[in-house]
């Protein structure tokens, strides 16, 4: 997946679906539907949101903001790929923050 884009309206897109659908808040995780650590490029639904290519994060969207959850080995790969992103680490991931 080399020169990856994301579409910038797909935030916008997806925070109109949850208001229609409902949802506060969204979870995005880096595995697959079976849970697999190596995950084919038609699943890289977390990729897909935050552009964001590490093996290793999950992403929590609200309505109004959206943070990426990832290891520290991460940091600086996550904070370029995904600038729109507010980047956590799993130790002070304070997920209510993120819902209404």
């Amino acid at each position: 997946m080399k020169n990856h884009k994301v579409d910038p309206t797909r935030l916008s897109k997806l925070r109109a679906l949850m208001r229609q659908e409902k949802l506060d808040g969204l979870l995005v995780p880096r595995s697959d539907d079976f849970l697999g650590e190596y995950v084919p490029a038609s699943a890289e639904r977390l990729r897909w949101i935050s552009n964001f290519s590490g093996s290793w994060g999950s992403a929590i969207i609200g309505l109004r903001s959206a943070a990426l959850i990832v290891a520290g080995r991460y940091t600086i790969q996550a904070a370029k790929e995904a600038p729109d992103f507010e980047l956590l680490s799993p130790e002070n991931a304070a997920l209510t923050s993120f819902v209404s």
